[in-house]
């Protein structure tokens, strides 16, 4: 197994392995220097437009498969950080201290791989916005994003690969 960058103007692109699985994704995010907290793949097949789960960007990755052209979109941001207070994993590696909760400037990464056979649309949501409105990932690539918490109720998600 194994990932190449290529450099272009505004990001990387990284070519998917043949499985999406923890390992392969914990070595590709390693490479952000982000901690990844699930322990399973975050299968979405449903072929429809989807809103992810505060769970699913949680998780560090995400394997979209259904065959069709689709516009996901990410969760509410409120969600995401009640979310993120309540993971026993990120409390167990002390990354969120019990007292404070979630604080602006915490991040952490999340890859879609897209096995729709098209180009995957990504959209942010009311408090978790996306840089640039909308991002695309081709058919066959992973789209890695940094997920920035901005505030007590907001975040904002950036495509960095």
């Amino acid at each position: 197994m194994s990932f190449y960058n290529t450099q272009t103007p505004d990001r990387f692109v990284v070519q998917a392995p043949e499985v999406l699985n923890a390992q392969n994704v914990q070595f590709l995010l390693s490479g952000f220097n982000q901690p990844t907290y699930g322990t399973s793949s975050n299968a979405v097949t449903t072929a429809s437009n989807q809103t992810y789960t505060s769970s699913n960007l949680i998780n560090g990755y995400i394997a979209r498969s259904g065959a069709g052209t689709f516009t996901d979109t990410l969760p509410l941001g409120a969600d995401l950080i009640t979310a993120l207070n309540n993971n026993q994993s990120i409390r167990a590696n002390n990354q969120l201290p019990y007292a404070k909760g979630v604080q602006v400037g915490f991040n952490f990464s999340v890859a879609i791989l897209n096995s729709t056979g098209n180009t995957l649309t990504i959209q942010g949501n009311t408090g978790l916005t996306l840089k640039g409105t909308t991002q695309t990932i081709a058919n066959g690539a992973i789209g890695v994003f940094q997920v920035y918490i901005t505030s007590s109720t907001t975040a904002q998600a950036v495509l960095v690969a």
